[in-house]
């Protein structure tokens, strides 16, 4: 007797009388274990580690003067613009006569 080999598509099948293949059922994988729940996230109260905030010093009204001019150096006249206008707010009427004489070159 001779035994014949079957193919891995055909060894899930099993011949009918009707010519057809009927397909056997495999059983179903064991279900997963449910999961576990996220560890919650570590999140201080509002008020823990306020001593610890450094305030950001603000730029001088010279640094972001420099600035502005570095900015229009590289061609980027929108952001020498929105420096320049706070400028012209500036206490130090200098700086915003400066501002403005820039201001009016960009223009």
């Amino acid at each position: 007797m001779s035994e014949t080999k079957r193919s891995p598509s055909q060894a899930s099948t099993v011949a009918t009388g009707s010519g057809f293949a009927a397909p056997v059922a495999t059983p179903a994988p064991p279900p997963l274990p449910p999961a576990e729940p996220a560890a919650p996230r570590f999140v201080p109260a509002d008020d823990e580690f306020a001593e610890d905030v450094v305030p950001v010093p603000q730029a001088s009204a010279e640094q972001r003067m420099k600035l502005a001019r570095a900015f229009l150096d590289i061609g980027d006249d929108h952001s020498a613009k929105q420096l320049l206008q706070e400028l012209l707010d500036d206490a130090d009427p200098v700086v915003r006569t400066d501002a403005a004489r820039l201001l009016r070159e960009i223009r």
